[in-house]
């Protein structure tokens, strides 16, 4: 399987669910999907523990990545970097409130904050600290299932031959 098909199952394997205790919406693999769908999304998460916002960041960076061909996102590294910054750039949520629910949605999230303010400099102002917190955080998933998928990818070609 390449790349490319990859890409598409593991979007084809994200739902949303409703949880029957508070009735909030949640994304989330289907039960059913391949292990190594399972395997890009525990990579995705890093040291954090599954947690639903980043689920449903996994997923918008996946159906992005579908309307790409995998050579765009390996070429060189300034394509790569450009392409990932350009993908990433447009998740970036523009309301405050939704700013502030992803900050709030995990102790963790602050630390993409700091780590932008670092990179970056300072943002100005609180809401453009959050957006470029939300972007780190962006770029970190997508750095995370791009390498999984392409190392995935050369790993099936390679037991085929």
């Amino acid at each position: 399987m390449n790349a490319h098909e990859m890409i598409k199952t593991l979007a084809d394997a994200f739902e949303t669910r409703t949880r029957t205790n508070t009735k909030e919406p949640y994304v989330c693999l289907k039960d059913d999907v391949p292990e190594r769908c399972t395997e890009v999304m525990r990579l995705s998460h890093g040291d954090m523990l599954p947690d639903d916002t980043r689920y449903a960041m996994c997923r918008h960076v996946v159906a992005m990545l579908t309307e790409f061909s995998p050579e765009d996102w390996e070429d060189d590294a300034d394509a790569v970097r450009e392409g990932a910054h350009e993908i990433c750039d447009g998740l970036v949520d523009v309301y405050t409130s939704r700013l502030t629910a992803w900050l709030a949605s995990h102790n963790d999230r602050i630390g993409y904050v700091t780590q932008a303010q670092e990179e970056y400099g300072p943002a100005g102002d609180v809401e453009k600290s959050l957006m470029a917190g939300q972007f780190a955080e962006y770029s970190e998933i997508y750095d995370s299932i791009v390498g999984t998928v392409l190392r995935m990818a050369e790993e099936a070609e390679s037991e085929e031959a």
